[in-house]
């Protein structure tokens, strides 16, 4: 099985692909992504990244309010929020002791003068640790009624993609976040992001039901230490245990209950 993708867009056509949206077709979508086509491709999308910081901020100065009220299509987007809300000042610990802090959610990437910018979205939540280092969360949450689960490999791939984009451009970002610490609370380090799959347990219990089907999760163990080993970057799998969270009546979603972070697929 051979992935063609746009090479004017690479990682973005792949994660949008329609192998890497299906469990039926994910486990062969992985088995057919080499190390030198992993290597290939990230080049390729960093070398057409937009480099937002050249024309614009990154940080606009979210306030922790959406204007999409309770819409079921915005939720990953909420969810984001929440988590900035509750742990930008203490952070959250991962399952392994590292704690995280939100820096940013929605983190604009596109800039406003280049054709790099077809199809590329926002970065979910930019976190840090404590000295800094960088990690892209991509947020999933429980589909809609009716509507069919996204495979981790999707949301893998999409962070995987707006690490190779924010790479390009660390050095401005990590510039911009210095002159805004006050606000941020944290600075960002000019190194290659981490990535991070984060989403409640309702989600990945979805999946679960899919792996009885498709297997797709002994696929996505090999392909995670292989983007470790060839991008020299962590890659973590966390699901977040009773989670829920709501909109307030100003609009600022929340977390109802602080979740338990657990791993959702184990890192050996």
């Amino acid at each position: 099985m051979t992935i063609l993708v746009d090479m004017r867009h690479s990682l973005v056509e792949l994660f949008q692909s329609a192998e890497v949206n299906s469990f039926a077709s994910s486990a062969r979508a992985m088995g057919a992504l080499s190390d030198d086509q992993l290597f290939i491709l990230f080049e390729q999308q960093r070398k057409t990244a937009p480099c937002r910081g050249l024309y614009k901020h990154y940080f606009v100065g979210h306030n922790g309010k959406t204007t999409s009220s309770n819409a079921t299509n915005r939720r990953e987007e909420h969810l984001a929020i929440a988590v900035w809300q509750a742990y930008r000042q203490t952070g959250f610990a991962l399952p392994d002791g590292t704690r995280l802090f939100p820096v940013e959610y929605q983190l604009p990437l596109k800039s406003h003068r280049n054709p790099a910018n077809a199809g590329i979205g926002k970065a979910d939540l930019l976190c840090v640790q404590s000295e800094g280092e960088p990690w892209i969360a991509e947020m999933k949450t429980h589909p809609k009624q009716g509507e069919r689960v996204e495979p981790p490999l999707k949301a893998l791939l999409e962070a995987l993609a707006y690490c190779a984009i924010l790479d390009a451009d660390m050095n401005n970002l990590s510039r911009e976040s210095d002159d805004k610490e006050r606000v941020l609370l944290r600075t960002v380090s000019a190194l290659r992001p981490n990535l991070l799959i984060l989403a409640p347990s309702g989600y990945w219990d979805l999946c679960e039901l899919a792996e009885k089907r498709h297997r797709w999760r002994e696929e996505i163990q090999v392909l995670r230490q292989r983007i470790e080993r060839v991008f020299k970057i962590k890659v973590r799998f966390v699901r977040m245990d009773n989670c829920k969270w709501g909109i307030t009546e100003c609009g600022m979603p929340n977390l109802i209950e602080h979740p338990l972070f657990n791993w959702a697929i184990p890192n050996a």
